[in-house]
């Protein structure tokens, strides 16, 4: 007997894609401004190196699946929320990255440290 949790093909990558993007607009009751591609909607998008590796080879897999289980962030090479470019050509537009890590590396100390301290009982 095969589980559903077990079964690869329980939820499509079709259907996984759908999820997060119509499906979650409609679970938020937003689906009139964000989910699909439409006219009047936000503009959130994002673009693909589809040269980069996880598409290849060329028609060995549908889109959706290759999306899904083979391709990773470091595919995208431009972004847009809200009709505002974050990303454009891999290279960032709203943030100077090397300035922003030294704040993150303190606030995951501070989140280590807390998570480390013993809590209290009662």
């Amino acid at each position: 007997i095969i589980h559903r949790e077990q079964d690869v093909n329980a939820i499509t990558p079709r259907e996984l894609v759908s999820m997060a993007t119509n499906d979650a607009a409609r679970a938020l009751g937003l689906e009139d401004r964000i989910g699909s591609l439409e006219t009047g909607k936000r503009a959130d998008i994002i673009a693909l190196d589809m040269n980069d590796i996880g598409w290849a080879p060329v028609g060995g897999q549908d889109y959706y699946t290759q999306l899904v289980y083979s391709v990773g962030g470091h595919s995208v090479t431009h972004s847009m929320v809200d009709g505002r470019w974050l990303m454009k050509g891999r290279s960032l537009t709203t943030l100077a990255y090397p300035d922003s890590l030294p704040p993150l590396e303190t606030a995951n100390a501070e989140l280590r440290r807390r998570l480390e301290q013993p809590t209290s009982t009662g």
